[in-house]
C-alpha cells in the first residue's frame, strides 16, 4: 500500500470513528429533541383550546358589559302596595266568589331582599275551596293579576282530591319597590 492510499484509509477510518462518536454523544440529544417536539405540539394544541375558551368567555363578557341595565324596565316586575291593599285584593276575590272560596288566614312576612336584589314579600294564603276547579281558577287569577306580580312557590297539593271542601296553603311571593 502506498502512502496516499494509507492516508485515505486512515482519513476514512477517522471520519467513521468521528461519526460514531458524534452519534454516541448526540443520540440522547436527538431523543430529547423528539420528546420535546411532541410535548411542544401537545402544549400548542392545549394553548389553542384554551384560547378558544378564552375567546368564548371574552365574548360573553363583552355581551354582559354592553348590556345596558337602564334599558330594562324593571318596574313591570315590581309593585307598590300596602299590606291593607293586598289583603283587600285577596278578600275582594273571595267576596266575588263566596260559594267557591273562603279565606281562612293570610300571613304576611316582612320584606327582605332576594338573591337578585329585589325586595320581596312572602304571603301564606290559607284558603278553603269548594272544588279543585275553584282552586285552579284562583291560582290562574293570581298568576294573571294586573295589579301584583305574584309568584307561587312550593305549592303542595295532590290533584284528584275528591273530598270537599279543600283547604290549601298557597305560598306566594310578590316583588315590590
Amino acid at each position: 500500500m502506498n502512502n496516499n492510499a494509507k492516508y485515505k484509509f486512515l482519513t476514512y477510518l477517522f471520519l467513521l470513528l468521528t461519526v460514531f462518536v458524534v452519534f454516541l454523544f448526540s443520540k440522547n440529544l436527538y431523543t430529547q429533541i423528539t420528546e420535546n417536539t411532541k410535548q411542544k405540539q401537545a402544549l400548542t394544541q392545549q394553548l389553542e383550546e384554551k384560547n378558544a375558551q378564552y375567546q368564548e368567555i371574552s365574548k360573553i363578557k363583552s355581551d354582559i358589559d354592553s348590556w345596558a341595565v337602564q334599558d330594562i324596565d324593571f318596574d313591570k316586575f315590581l309593585s307598590n302596595f300596602s299590606e291593607d291593599e293586598l289583603v283587600e285584593y285577596f278578600y275582594s276575590y273571595a267576596n266575588n266568589n263566596p260559594s267557591k272560596v273562603q279565606i281562612q288566614t293570610i300571613g304576611l312576612s316582612q320584606w327582605a331582599y332576594n338573591e337578585f336584589g329585589f325586595m320581596e314579600a312572602k304571603i301564606d294564603l290559607w284558603v278553603t275551596f269548594s272544588s279543585e276547579k275553584d282552586m285552579l281558577d284562583m291560582i290562574t287569577f293570581l298568576q294573571n293579576s294586573q295589579k301584583y306580580n305574584f309568584f307561587i312557590h312550593e305549592l303542595n297539593y295532590s290533584l284528584g282530591n275528591t273530598l270537599s271542601p279543600i283547604s290549601v296553603n298557597i305560598p306566594l311571593k310578590v316583588l315590590y319597590k
